[in-house]
């Protein structure tokens, strides 16, 4: 039988490789309240006002709110 650890650390590190892609990606993302919602744990409608309000640092783009999630994260880390 041959030794498939070799294999296995490559497929390994190939796999890693995309899902570090994928989520640099979606930290670019930029999101609209659903999204806030979504990733916070609300409401659509109380994320909307708690952007309103100002407590999110989103922005208000053609009638909707927007931010990426980076900055939401990063909104999220100071916050704690």
């Amino acid at each position: 039988m041959t030794d498939l650890a070799p294999l296995l650390d490559t497929f390994a590190d190939a796999i890693a490789e995309r899902i570090t892609a994928r989520l640099e990606a979606a930290d670019d993302a930029v999101l609209d309240t659903a999204g806030i919602a979504k990733t916070i744990g609300l409401s659509t409608s109380a994320a909307r006002s708690r952007c309103a309000a100002g407590e999110i640092p989103a922005r208000l783009i053609g009638g909707q709110w927007r931010i990426t999630r980076r900055a939401l994260l990063r909104y999220l880390d100071g916050a704690k």
